[in-house]
């Protein structure tokens, strides 16, 4: 299996896992006067605990980088828990130039990406999965964890 290098959100969120509300309530602000500097916290609250647990979060689309095509046709293991789709994948080939795969099989069920036939056997530079995330992996703990890094960022302002 070949192992990935990154994830990287593409858009941005419908909505973050952690309200103003419930940010002023861990700082235990109550006045308004900070609500942008507070607003403004929460998304790199959620950029920096996405990148430590190398998850997604909410709905997003995302691209999973890998190293190199495992060899033959094994899969790929996607690292992300709540895929909908898998909207692309391509690798920059020997000469420097983006190439596609097509007719991939994804089984969300165990997380693996299939080639249609094989994977590509060119020497590979790079691989990118594009993906859609779906239903939010909203947990007390991931929340919790961006409490306490909001926590954090204001005090040591």
């Amino acid at each position: 299996m070949s192992d990935y290098l990154k994830i990287i959100r593409l858009t941005a969120p419908s909505y973050e896992l952690v309200s103003l509300t419930e940010a002023k309530k861990q700082l235990q602000v109550d006045f308004d006067d900070d609500d942008s500097f507070i607003s403004g916290l929460i998304p790199v609250a959620r950029d920096k605990c996405e990148q430590y647990c190398n998850r997604v979060f909410t709905d997003a689309t995302a691209a999973i980088l890998f190293e190199s095509f495992p060899s033959g046709k094994n899969p790929l293991n996607i690292p992300l828990p709540n895929i909908v789709s898998v909207d692309a994948v391509s690798y920059i080939d020997d000469d420097h130039a983006s190439q596609s795969v097509t007719g991939t099989v994804f089984n969300a069920e165990f997380q693996y990406l299939w080639p249609a036939s094989a994977w590509p056997t060119d020497e590979v530079q790079g691989v990118r999965v594009a993906v859609t995330c779906g239903e939010p992996v909203e947990t007390l703990a991931f929340k919790q964890a961006m409490l306490l890094f909001i926590t954090d960022l204001y005090e040591y302002r």
